[in-house]
């Protein structure tokens, strides 16, 4: 599963929060 496809995934759900947990994340990673 691509990156895109788990982003379409996430709006589909409406799961915005969960997206910018991900995001959050990522950042933190780096």
């Amino acid at each position: 599963m691509t990156l895109k496809g788990i982003v379409d995934f996430i709006l589909t759900q409406g799961g915005y929060f969960l997206i910018m947990v991900v995001v959050y994340l990522g950042l933190r990673n780096f």
